[in-house]
């Protein structure tokens, strides 16, 4: 889903957009709590219930809870879809995107559907920094989605907050840049592969600016 015109040869940058440029945590897990209700289960989510998921998909949650994944992630995102509610900005993400947009594509890949993505960008005013949005109603794994940019593009690395985003990158063949402000932690971010992982926008924004050096 193109959203802007790329400049011609930047290389490119693969963000998540959950718990890495969107601080949706709490706005998700209330989705959750309300669709599993709806669903007959009787449990509570924790605050986090993505923690320790792996992948982290509303499907994955649903299987935890013993309900029908594809009937609950559908449930989730249509509710996250119709609410009059935005998620807030993480802090400093703004200009960490702004900046880099100057040197590579920003590309947003996804579990949240592509819509929800482009109405947080709107809102924020992140839109013309952003190129390209693979959103879950596009179809493939994440893994499939990063070997398609791969393909076409110079993608130099895929940054996350899930250990899902790790494994995802490592299987593409691309460079794993975890953050320490999503939904999971540092520790499983490292252990699945992370070959950095930033404490705040301004280290990751050092290191992606290492990253886009050019190749010999």
């Amino acid at each position: 889903m193109p959203i802007t015109d790329p400049l011609p040869g930047l290389p490119v940058l693969a963000f998540d957009f959950d718990g890495v440029i969107a601080d949706s945590l709490g706005l998700c897990t209330a989705a959750c709590r309300t669709v599993a209700a709806d669903m007959g289960w009787p449990g509570m989510l924790p605050d986090n219930p993505f923690g320790e998921l792996e992948p982290v998909t509303f499907e994955a949650l649903a299987e935890t809870c013993g309900l029908d994944p594809h009937a609950f992630a559908a449930g989730v995102t249509d509710h996250v879809a119709t609410t009059d509610q935005c998620a807030p900005l993480v802090l400093g993400m703004d200009h960490l995107l702004g900046t880099l947009s100057t040197h590579a594509q920003i590309h947003i890949l996804s579990a949240s559907a592509s819509t929800v993505i482009r109405r947080f960008l709107d809102h924020h005013g992140l839109t013309p920094h952003v190129t390209e949005i693979h959103g879950r109603d596009h179809a493939g794994s994440k893994t499939e989605k990063l070997k398609a940019i791969l393909k076409s593009h110079d993608l130099r690395a895929m940054i996350g907050d899930a250990t899902s985003d790790m494994t995802a990158a490592i299987a593409a063949g691309v460079p794993s840049v975890g953050v320490a402000w999503g939904w999971q932690s540092e520790d499983r971010l490292t252990a699945h592969g992370a070959s950095i992982v930033a404490h705040s926008p301004e280290e990751l924004s050092d290191h992606l600016h290492r990253l886009l050096q050019p190749t010999r």
